[in-house]
């Protein structure tokens, strides 16, 4: 199939995926032409993934008749399918996912070799391995490779494999963008010694590569290179390098950072990584240098002369050690004869280095460490079952089990046989049969959100075959055995009943399919991860009885939405995500019960969702992507005792958190870091990164474009403006002089007038700012005995303006249409429109300004603290007055304006007409080169100014798969060691499942860093799950003390929040408090509440000291089981 050259890339589309892969991916993405073979659960989950994604073409091949039971795990099937072939149903629902792909049914009514010489990848899914061998083999050979990809999921476990053949090239292992670092020092000798900035870890390794840029005196390590990293001591910011010598002598400046080193490998086939799946005959060839990105072809062929030398050593697999000259010329002859080019070969081969890759198979689990070993010899025991009998072994039959037992012991022999003949071969110890028969006697069901975690896995690699990110070349099990009955259940809970639920009968039993039907659960997001968990709660069975589903979104439905939140459409774009996304999943199954809510979970929605509604839950699941948020939901999960799932991604990461009311850490006792703000001295005058000058770009934006237009359009609409104003005595002048500028002189009555503001503006702020910091702080200016200039201070130079200069020109063009915008002036981008307007024009000279520009955040705080006390004392007050006052006169009356209103921008970033991106990314770019960094393109400034998260479908499909076989374990009250968090990075191909910490236990201790002195815990032991209720009616403040005297622990301070309540050491007043209704002081202090309980936090202490207690929680009607309705209030 050929793939297609003039196919752009969508980047409002595809903008969140594109800050995974980039552009150079995306590029080779679109062009290529994937077949999946099956669609059952993992084959339409890898389907769905792919097509998301944006590859030139998805083909699917499943003639079967579909089944009901199939409904269970594909979500595009329906009960009016059942009898037509699967690939003939899903096809066209699958287009529906993205324009772009085409999608189709293989014509074909077989796969032969020509229908694989077709295309870029395959993936085959439901496949016996006996033909997955026969399908590898010719793939592996193949001129160029196929990359080749086979996945299965049997009941609660699975498997993936891929083999991209014999010299796959992989030119990011990781995708994590490289850090820079600032060099501070750096010595001549042999090893160099290079110091850097301490703000942060040095992000690279002894055996990496670095390259340098701006180093002045020591000039040479900037021309030579990439040079290779010896050591590296994080304590003292400093590393090594094996030689650094006639380079120069360092005098200053310089950035450092590292290159990604390209890596070739050979992969093993899959006969191959039978016998030994941890490697196999597979080897890699690191290779840095840059010819690898500019020379992929003399990269591969390279490679093929270290394979022909391997093939053609005595032993015949004897690597080459190319620091020898035979053995390098030896290779470079084999490449030649393959089409490499002597000279190219030979410097590449030079730089490179030959490793085996063994390997231990992945272990995701850590409390499952020898499983994937056990799994592997299991699931060739269920493939040579279904060679055997030419279909996997029936569900639940205990002899179609035991003979798959007995062929994983043949297999074992086997492999034992090899080993001790000479060659590398797994051998188990001992086969754990029960392994073998919990895979044999589910073989043939499929649990849903495995099959999602698969798909995830399965089209992630499928990606790989872009030289992005490290493929698995190998191996990948897992098992969720966990959530399956800990006892054998009788026929009757297991047996089939002919309808889409009978995989879930297989697996769990007719009784927990109830509890699953009936589960209230809250699922708070709509977007990619809750598309995915309403998808996986429909096909679970989740809701499909007595029970409801509640998921609430507030957002609405974005183009760059449809990339990754698979239940929308663009006919969606507009609507509400939880009413879409709710109808979408009540399609897949009509029994889903589910409703939909668009409001925010905050406290001011907590009227609504009242202790009513959360007493209702069994658990809630969280799909949301800020901390605050998270926090906020882990609070009242924490309040009302409920299991919170937790989860995230980030590009290609995802994580997991599972908590358990007083089993587990509740998710605010790790919680994910906020985002940190740039410091204002550096966005205002010491930008060292393009995040910097893009921030000082939007906010430029802000101000002119949004911030002045809306305090013009308040003194338009407020009779009582002048009034207000006066209250705001510190910022008053700032704001008369706004309204001078914009509504006085400079009120602007063309585009030539709009043209000239733009002008000026590009003065101000890119010549004369400048001039005025340089000013201040002249190159050769010293601070504390050093340079100013150096380290994170950039030194800048002043622009002078060039109407013939492209990023010039886009600054003033989207800055005049701006400006002109708001005024409601026609505007044009003609440049020579601009050029007549600017004919003649001079912009005010340059005059040093008299304002100190504060060296760092300490010298900003103590000049504004100074002003304030300025302001505080009166000095200055008359000067005010005579400001204003004379901003006034250049301020026409609202009635002279005839009804004029500005034009308010707010900033978005998705419409590329509006010349909002246009106006940041040329201020940005701009700043960025007068500060000598790097610009960045369009893309890249919308990314960062737009704070587009990196997000990807198959990162979103593991984590929420991984989420759901932890639900069941929730509903089923699993005990802790059966509870899993996760964390997986599908670029490199890491998982970590690891048992959940027990809370945190608040203990009595001889000293506390807060009290400064002993403290006591009471009750011992209690964590951020416990309460202490109090439920005595509605008593005194003293009765309520009273309460705790008789325990021994006297009370000194009531607080509810922030509120305090009753602290008669602190204010005597207090005192007064003590015989009045608790509820009344806190309607009093804090206000109504329409619940019959108030939290309070207690200060309290015995004879010894101090004392910590829980949380209180106080009911003022009387016993939680006694009490009437909510209410509360005076």
């Amino acid at each position: 199939m050929a793939a297609s050259d003039s196919k752009d890339v969508d980047t409002n589309l595809y903008s969140r995926q594109i800050g995974v892969y980039g552009m150079e991916t995306m590029g080779k993405l679109i062009k290529m032409d994937v077949l999946v073979v099956g669609m059952r659960g993992v084959g339409v989950e890898v389907a769905k993934n792919l097509v998301l994604a944006g590859p030139h073409s998805v083909v699917v091949f499943d003639p079967t008749p579909a089944a009901v039971e199939d409904l269970g795990a594909n979500f595009y099937l329906t009960a009016a399918d059942v009898g037509r072939p699967r690939a003939e149903v899903v096809a066209p629902r699958l287009a529906e996912l993205n324009n772009y792909v085409a999608v189709q049914v293989l014509a074909e009514a077989a796969l032969t070799e020509e229908v694989l010489d077709r295309f870029h990848a395959v993936v085959f899914t439901d496949t016996p391995r006996s033909d997955l061998a026969r399908w590898n083999e010719y793939c592996h050979a193949h001129a160029p490779p196929i990359a080749f990809v086979a996945a299965d999921v049997m009941g609660a476990a699975g498997y993936a494999f891929s083999d991209f053949g014999p010299g796959h090239l992989v030119m990011d292992t990781d995708g994590e963008p490289t850090k820079t670092h600032i060099v501070t020092a750096a010595s001549e000798g042999a090893p160099g010694t290079i110091v850097v900035h301490d703000d942060k870890l040095l992000s690279f390794a002894a055996g990496d590569f670095v390259k340098f840029s701006e180093v002045e005196g020591m000039t040479g390590l900037n021309t030579q290179g990439p040079h290779r990293v010896t050591k590296v001591q994080q304590r003292l910011h400093s590393f090594e390098l094996e030689s650094t010598v006639g380079m120069g002598a360092y005098a200053g400046g310089g950035l450092v950072e590292p290159i990604k080193v390209p890596v070739v490998a050979r992969h093993a086939t899959l006969r191959e990584a039978t016998v030994d799946p941890t490697g196999g005959d597979a080897f890699k060839m690191d290779v840095p240098d840059h010819a690898t990105v500019n020379r992929p072809d003399q990269t591969r062929a390279a490679f093929a002369g270290v394979t022909a030398f391997r093939d053609a050593s005595a032993a015949g697999d004897e690597l080459p050690d190319l620091s020898k000259p035979e053995h390098l010329d030896a290779c470079v002859r084999h490449a030649v004869a393959v089409g490499g080019e002597d000279a190219a070969v030979r410097a590449l081969l030079r730089r490179a280095s030959v490793s085996r890759l063994s390997f231990d198979m992945i272990t995701p689990d850590f409390g499952k460490f020898g499983r994937p070993q056990q799994l592997h010899v299991a699931f060739q025991a269920v493939e040579a079952f279904r060679d055997k009998h030419g279909a996997l072994p029936a569900l639940h039959d205990a002899a179609h089990a035991d003979e798959c037992v007995a062929l994983a012991e043949e297999f074992n022999a086997a492999q034992k046989a090899a080993a001790d003949g000479g060659a590398r071969a797994l051998v188990l110890e001992e086969v754990d049969a029960d392994v073998v028969r919990t895979v044999a006697r589910l073989a043939r069901a499929e649990l849903q959100p495995l099959c999602a975690v698969y798909g995830g896995i399965v089209a992630q690699e499928v990606v790989k075959q872009t030289g992005k990110f490290s493929p698995l070349g190998g191996w990948l099990y897992l098992d969720a055995f966990e959530v399956l009955p800990t006892e054998e259940l009788p026929a009757e809970e297991t047996a089939p009943a002919g309808t889409r639920y009978d995989h879930g009968y297989a697996l769990f039993g007719r009784r927990f399919m109830k509890r699953l039907a009936d589960v209230k659960l809250f699922l708070v997001g709509a977007g990619a991860l809750g598309c995915e968990f309403l998808k996986a709660f429909a096909l679970m069975g989740v809701a499909a009885g007595d029970g409801l589903v509640t998921v609430t979104d507030m957002d609405t439905i974005e183009v760059s939405n449809l990339n990754r939140q698979f239940l929308f459409r663009s006919k969606d774009v507009g609507q509400m995500k939880s009413t879409t996304a709710a109808a979408a999943a009540k399609a897949m199954n009509g029994d889903f019960r589910v409703e939909a809510l668009t409001d925010k979970m905050a406290p001011d929605t907590e009227d609504k969702y009242d202790d009513v509604f959360w007493r209702r839950l069994d658990g809630v699941c969280n799909a949301l992507d800020n901390v605050a948020a998270r926090l906020y939901m882990d609070s009242r999960c924490v309040r009302f005792c409920k299991p919170l799932l937790e989860s995230g991604t980030l590009g290609t990461k995802g994580n997991n958190l599972t908590c358990i009311p007083r089993a587990t850490e509740s998710y605010a006792s790790q919680p994910d870091a906020p985002d940190t703000d740039i410091p204002a001295c550096t966005l205002k005058s010491f930008p060292n990164l393009i995040e910097h000058t893009l921030q000082w770009a939007r906010d430029a934006f802000e101000l002119y474009f949004h911030n002045n237009p809306a305090e013009v359009n308040a003194y338009l609409g407020r009779a009582d403006y002048m009034a207000y104003l006066d209250k705001q005595r510190n910022a008053k002048v700032e704001r008369l002089r706004t309204l001078a500028e914009c509504l006085g002189d400079n009120h602007p009555t063309s585009f030539a007038d709009c043209v000239r503001w733009a002008r000026a503006r590009f003065e101000d702020m890119f010549n004369h700012k400048i001039k005025d910091l340089l000013h201040q702080y002249p190159l050769d200016h010293m601070s504390g005995g050093q340079p100013f200039w150096s380290a994170k201070k950039r030194p800048p130079t002043p622009l002078d303006f060039d109407l013939a200069d492209p990023l010039h020109a886009q600054f003033v063009v989207a800055a005049a249409c701006l400006h002109a915008r708001t005024y409601g002036i026609a505007e044009t981008k003609d440049l020579a429109v601009f050029a007549d307007a600017l004919a003649g024009y001079e912009p005010p000279a340059w005059a040093p300004s008299t304002d100190r520009i504060p060296e760092n955040e300490e010298e900003a705080k103590k000049l504004e603290e100074a002003k304030a006390k300025a302001m505080e004392e009166g000095g200055g007050g008359g000067d005010l007055d005579d400001m204003a006052a004379q901003l006034l006169t250049r301020i026409p009356p609202v009635e002279a304006l005839g009804g004029f209103r500005a034009c308010v921008a707010d900033f978005e970033k998705d419409d590329d007409g509006n010349g909002h991106m246009d106006f940041i990314a040329a201020t940005g770019n701009l700043r960025a080169r007068q500060y000598n960094i790097p610009e960045a393109d369009a893309l890249k400034a919308k990314q960062i100014v737009g704070r587009i998260i990196p997000a990807i479908a198959t990162t979103t499909a593991l984590t929420t798969g991984l989420v759901s076989i932890e639900l069941y374990k929730a509903l089923a009250a699993a005990p802790l060691e059966a509870m899993r968090n996760s964390f997986g990075n599908l670029a490199i191909n890491m998982f970590a499942m690891s048992e959940p910490m027990p809370p945190k236990k608040v203990t009595s201790c001889e000293f506390d860093v807060t009290i400064g002195g002993p403290v006591k815990a009471v009750p011992e032991g209690f964590s951020s799950w416990d309460k202490d209720v109090v439920a005595e009616g509605d008593i005194t403040v003293q009765e309520f003390c009273d309460l705790y005297s008789a325990k021994g622990l006297e009370v000194s301070m009531i607080a509810a929040g922030e509120k305090m309540l009753y602290s008669p050491m602190m204010f005597r007043k207090h005192a007064e408090r003590a015989h009045k209704k608790l509820s009344q002081v806190y309607f009093d202090v804090v206000g109504p509440t329409p619940r019959d309980y108030f939290m309070l936090d207690l200060t309290v202490e015995d004879d010894d000291g101090d004392v910590i207690i829980p949380p209180v929680q106080f009911y003022y009607r009387g016993a939680p089981n006694t009490r009437g309705g909510a209410g509360g209030g005076k």
